[in-house]
C-alpha cells in the first residue's frame, strides 16, 4: 500500500488560488508550532526504546533533511502512534464524528467522562502491524497478516458503537503513524521528488518487519504532540 501520485497532489499542493494547507492555524501555525486542539482517541503508541521506534526516527529524519523539508512541521518521537480509532476533535463537529445525542457545542471533556464510562470493561484483541509505505507525512501500515488486518478492522467496527457515530471515511480509512503536517504547500514539482524518495523509504520499512507497539489505549490529548493514555483496552 503506496501513496499514490494523486494521493501526494491532494496532500501536499495547492488545488486551487489561494489554497493553505489543511490544519494551518488550528492544529499548527506557520512557523511549525503545534496549537492547542483538545481531542481523545484510540491508539496503538510506538514502543518507547524499540527498534520501530529507531526506525521511524531514521525515517523522519530522511524527510526532514529531503529537499522540500522545510514544508513540513515534525511531530516528537514521544507522540509517535497509529491510530486505530478516530475519537472527536475539538475543530471536528459534525454529527458523523460527534457522539449521537451530544449536543455538537458540548466541550470535548464531556464526550472524553462519556467514553471512559461506556469503554470501561472493554478489552481489544491482539493483533500485529507492519509497515506498508512512507508519504512525506509518515508511514502507511497494515495488518502483519491478513487476519491481523481483519482484526484491527473489526475493532475499528467494535468502536463506532461505544463512541456513538460512523465517519463517512470509516471503510476507506487507511492506518498509518503520523510524522509531520504540511505548514506551507509545495510546488507540483516536488510530486515526483517524493514519489522516488517514498518509494526508497518504503522498501526499507516493508523490509523491517512487525512493527512493536502498545495496546490499544483510549487517549486524551490538548495538542498533536503528546497523547495521555486515561484508560488502556
Amino acid at each position: 500500500m503506496l501513496a499514490t501520485e494523486d494521493d501526494l497532489r491532494n496532500w501536499l499542493t495547492a488545488t486551487e488560488v489561494g489554497a493553505t494547507p489543511k490544519h494551518l492555524g488550528i492544529r499548527l501555525d506557520e512557523a511549525g508550532n503545534f496549537l492547542p486542539i483538545a481531542g481523545n482517541t484510540v491508539i496503538r503508541h510506538v514502543t518507547k526504546g524499540s527498534r520501530s521506534m529507531e526506525m521511524l526516527v531514521s525515517v523522519q529524519e530522511r524527510l526532514k533533511q529531503a529537499e522540500f523539508g522545510a514544508h513540513f512541521a515534525y511531530l516528537p518521537p514521544a507522540s509517535f502512534h497509529m491510530t486505530v480509532f478516530e475519537g472527536v476533535v475539538h475543530d471536528r463537529r459534525r454529527p458523523d464524528a460527534w457522539p449521537e445525542g451530544v449536543a455538537l457545542d458540548r466541550p470535548v471533556a464531556d464526550t472524553t467522562a462519556l467514553y471512559l464510562d461506556r469503554l470501561s470493561g472493554f478489552t481489544a484483541p491482539q493483533f500485529t502491524m507492519r509497515g506498508a509505505g512512507v508519504s512525506p507525512l509518515g508511514l502507511l501500515v497494515e495488518g502483519a497478516t491478513q487476519q491481523d488486518e481483519r482484526g484491527a478492522r473489526h475493532l475499528r467496527e467494535q468502536f463506532t458503537v461505544p463512541f456513538g457515530y460512523r465517519q463517512h471515511v470509516h471503510d476507506a480509512y487507511r492506518f498509518h503513524i503520523t510524522l509531520a503536517y504540511v505548514r506551507r504547500l509545495l510546488p507540483d514539482a516536488a510530486i515526483g521528488y517524493y514519489m522516488t524518495l517514498c518509494s526508497e523509504l518504503s522498501a526499507m520499512v516493508q523490509a523491517f518487519g512487525p512493527l512493536e507497539l502498545e495496546r490499544p489505549a483510549f487517549c486524551t490529548f490538548a495538542d498533536l504532540t503528546h497523547f495521555e493514555e486515561a484508560l488502556p483496552l
